[in-house]
């Protein structure tokens, strides 16, 4: 069965190579004596008296060869003959005299000129003169090898395309030919199955390539037997490159010789191993692999990056040079490093004990760090000394950081120091401490700093003068002046629907809105459709990047609707604020907001479950206005909850909307502070999404709360001080109740509840292990202008920010921030045990080590963790 492949016009590249079959095939010629003889004849006979004959005849078909052989006579004879007289005599006289003078008068006979005459030939002139006949005559057929792609080490797709113009053919089959040795196309033989697409498209995928090799390929194409080529093109498979830098040798205890190098693969190659050659007598790098002496390496340390080789038993007082050659696995490529030199003078001459005296005046992007070095030599200055720092702790061991030489005079011997800067905010670095005197190098331990966060804030703020078609969107960016920012532009990207923040960047509308001297930016927007919802976010360009806040969403009013449920704002992780709107027509004296953890299987909000648990399942409205804005406050939330709600009136409900809580890892980034109990302190508070924020509990409650009283506290019962669990005297009990605990169960310990997987409220043993000041350093600070204390550990050089702003207590006559602890107070029921802050003296706590506070107070809770 024959098929004809689809005609497709493709786009010719420079490449493009067109192939035309030879004149055998395609008919170009004009007719030849035999068929103007074989016309004539057929003339003569229709002259002597066949009228009418219709496959023949051209009074019958008078627009099949006029149309299809223009590019013979079709100024004279197509256009006057056939139209004047084909029904009376077209056999013998279609024009003018066909019967009489044909032979003479080429113009108006068309029996004596076959070539001319459409009523001689019309059956064997259209089916065999394509050449001519711009109606039938076929595009010639070309092939196209395109540029190659996917090219990795050892596989690349090849890609090429056919065009056929408006041919048919029954048989198509595409391939590429290929080879690594030859360039001429007669010995390109190596072939490779091609797959056609509906576009003329095909390609073939390569595997087992030689790494770094060029290879030369064409693009085939067989119809119905015919082969056809497009040009010879190249491409070359990638060769896996290593960037050697090489390190400070050194010396390691035992005695050896450490030689260290780190490795960068720019284009992904794999490391298989690597040799060091080394020798006290060859220089150049080619001897030394061929003479030298060798350290083999067969693998990279934890960074994936860094190759150490020790060497031993070296003489004294000797000079070296040495060369790193690392292999990798694509192809067995080698790479070489440049000659390095180190000597075995340090093995005898010790430079004296470099120790760290830790990291100070710590900022976003700078630092300052202290080191030491003791020796008996006092001839030596100690000028040629400083730190090297990176965020690999590998790295720095393998002395390939970054230096920062130490700066200022200090004498003969004694402390040194060194301002790091251009870090980045919120970072752990690592550094060693280095002295170096005549070749010789000697190093610290390492030790670690943590640069604080960099000193912004932008925020979405709540949508306000909401109606059916208008609202006003707002943001706040807040800066540390400090910091040098350049803020260029600040606004609000908006856009109808539930949209994330990458539909909002591709496709919202930028409102540009100007800062006010408190950061705060407003965009007005107009025009909007009623009962819709939107999605909005602020924005701010500093520094020339981009940032982003949170998404938020609004929905226009519509006030053809009684009740409306509005959405949630200022989600934090244990609160939220709900708004909606409620018309006149509603009796306001049954009006609620019903909250759930459960979305209703029926999606109606008349089946809501009310299992949210504690004390709130719903809230009276009744206090609303008609035809206003509500808002409610919720409390209590779970962090990374979903919650369901939805307005409530007798006349109905509104939709059904929905909030997270929020959730964040830094709620359980834990810090090893080198304590002898194993005890992981967490880097924020609880609640807190950075070190420098502080978030208020009363003791034994698991939810935060705006205010903070007792007659809001959950343990004292009615408006008195009559405590309903953790009482030890009847007096303060309610109606005399005691149950003599005084430790917090777990399900009133509200790191537990929030946090779990083994976090808790630290106990007094846990802050007493933070108040041994030979392993820790305490001293006050200003984090992003938060006042507060730091803590460094001298065992690991890790530290903790505790803010000190919000809630405070009176303690041993002082008044500080409260941080708690697990325990009641065994003197009084109505406190519990604490931790306080001051201003003056840091921690304090009474004779017992412990400091006391009223259990309604607002607290901070610092997590740990066994």
């Amino acid at each position: 069965m024959r098929y004809t492949l689809l005609s497709f016009a493709l786009v010719l590249s420079l490449l493009t190579f067109s192939c035309t079959k030879g004149e055998d095939d395609h008919n170009t010629e004009t007719p030849t004596e035999q068929e103007q003889n074989q016309g004539q004849e057929q003339g003569d006979d229709q002259g002597e008296g066949q009228g009418e004959e219709p496959g023949t005849d051209p009074g019958t078909d008078p627009g099949t060869d006029p149309g299809t052989d223009p590019g013979t006579d079709p100024g004279t004879d197509p256009g006057t003959d056939p139209g004047t007289d084909p029904g009376t005599d077209p056999g013998t006289d279609p024009g003018t005299d066909p019967g009489t003078d044909p032979g003479t008068d080429p113009g108006t006979d068309p029996g004596t000129d076959p070539g001319t005459d459409p009523g001689t030939d019309p059956g064997t002139d259209p089916g065999t003169d394509p050449g001519t006949d711009p109606g039938t005559d076929p595009d010639p057929v070309s092939i196209t090898t395109l540029s190659a792609n996917n090219i990795g080490f050892s596989q690349a797709t090849l890609r090429g395309s056919l065009n056929i113009g408006n041919n048919s053919f029954s048989e198509a089959q595409v391939s590429f030919r290929y080879s690594s040795v030859n360039s001429n196309p007669e010995k390109i033989k190596t072939s490779v199955a091609a797959t056609l697409n509906q576009d003329g498209s095909f390609q073939a995928d390569l595997q087992n390539l030689i790494v770094g090799r060029q290879y030369w390929y064409m693009a085939c194409a067989k119809l119905d037997g015919e082969e056809y080529f497009g040009e010879v093109v190249s491409f070359t498979t990638i060769k896996p490159t290593c960037n050697i830098t090489l390190g400070e040798s050194g010396v390691s205890a035992t005695g050896d010789i450490l030689l260290h190098a780190y490795l960068e693969f720019p284009n992904g190659g794999t490391f298989r191993y690597a040799m060091f050659y080394y020798s006290s007598t060859l220089t150049g790098a080619d001897d030394l692999i061929a003479n030298g002496e060798s350290e083999y390496v067969g693998e990279l340390e934890a960074d994936g990056h860094s190759i150490t080789a020790s060497l031993w038993n070296l003489p004294e007082n000797t000079d070296y040079h040495y060369v790193i050659k690392v292999t990798l696995s694509e192809g067995w490529t080698e790479c070489v490093s440049d000659v390095g030199t180190f000597d075995t003078r340090c093995l005898t001459r010790p430079i004296g004990s470099v120790v760290s005296k830790g990291a100070s005046a710590l900022k976003s992007r700078s630092a300052e760090l202290l080191g030491e070095l003791s020796t008996d030599d006092y001839q030596y200055n100690g000028r040629d000394c400083g730190f090297i720092v990176s965020e690999s702790a590998s790295n720095v061991s393998a002395h390939t950081a970054s230096r920062y030489p130490a700066s200022g005079d200090f004498g003969l011997l004694g402390e040194f120091k060194a301002s790091v800067d251009n870090l980045r905010p919120g970072t752990t670095y690592y550094y060693i401490p280095y002295v170096h005197r005549n070749g010789e190098y000697a190093y610290g331990d390492i030790k670690s700093f943590r640069t604080t966060e960099r000193l912004y804030s932008l925020a979405t703020k709540d949508v306000s003068s909401v109606t059916e078609s208008s609202v006003s969107l707002s943001g706040k960016l807040m800066v540390d002046r400090s910091e040098g920012f350049n803020i260029s532009e600040t606004g609000i990207i908006w856009r109808q629907g539930d949209c994330s923040l990458s539909s909002l960047k591709s496709g919202g509308t930028k409102n540009v809105a100007l800062r006010d001297m408190e950061g705060s930016f407003t965009a007005n927007l107009s025009g909007l459709q009623k009962g819709t919802r939107y999605s909005y976010v602020a924005y701010a360009v500093m520094d020339g990047e981009t940032i982003y806040a949170k998404v938020r969403h609004f929905t226009t009013l519509d006030f053809s609707k009684l009740l409306i449920t509005g959405e949630a704002a200022d989600i934090s992780y244990f609160t939220a604020t709900i708004n909606g709107w409620i018309s006149d027509d509603v009796d306001v004296r049954y009006a609620y907001l019903s909250i759930s953890r459960t979305m209703p299987s029926s999606g109606d909000a008349s089946d809501f479950p009310f299992d949210f648990g504690g004390s709130i399942v719903s809230i009276d409205l009744s206090k609303c206005q008609h035809g206003k804005y509500f808002t409610a406050r919720l409390f209590g939330l779970i962090p990374g909850q979903t919650y369901y709600y939805a307005v409530e009136g007798r006349e109905g409900f509104g939709e059904i909307n929905s909030f997270v809580a929020e959730a964040d890892d830094a709620l359980a980034e834990e810090v090893d502070m080198g304590v002898s109990s194993g005890v992981k302190w967490s880097r924020v508070n609880l609640g807190a999404k950075q070190p420098t924020q502080t978030v208020n509990y009363c003791w034994g409650e698991t939810w935060t709360k705006d205010f903070f009283f007792y007659t809001s506290y959950h343990w004292f019962g009615g408006f008195g001080f009559g405590i309903t669990k953790y009482c030890t005297d009847p007096q303060k009990g309610y109606n005399g109740f005691t149950d003599g605990k005084t430790t917090l169960d777990a399900q009133d310990d509200p790191v537990q509840q929030v946090l779990g997987n083994g976090w808790r409220l630290p106990t007094h043993k846990d802050w007493e292990e933070l108040r041994d000041t030979d392993k820790f350093e305490w001293s006050p600070a200003t984090v992003n202008g938060v006042n507060g204390w730091t803590v460094y550990s001298k065992v690991n050089w890790n530290w903790l920010f505790f803010p000190k702003e919000g809630g405070m207590a009176g303690a041993g006559g002082q008044t500080g921030h409260i941080y708690w602890c697990n325990l009641l107070s065994p003197n009084d029921p109505q406190e519990a045990a604490c931790t306080i802050l001051t201003e003056q003296y840091g921690l304090i706590s009474d004779h017992n080590h412990f400091a006391y506070a009223n259990r309604f107070d607002p607290g901070s809770i610092r997590p740990v963790r066994d």
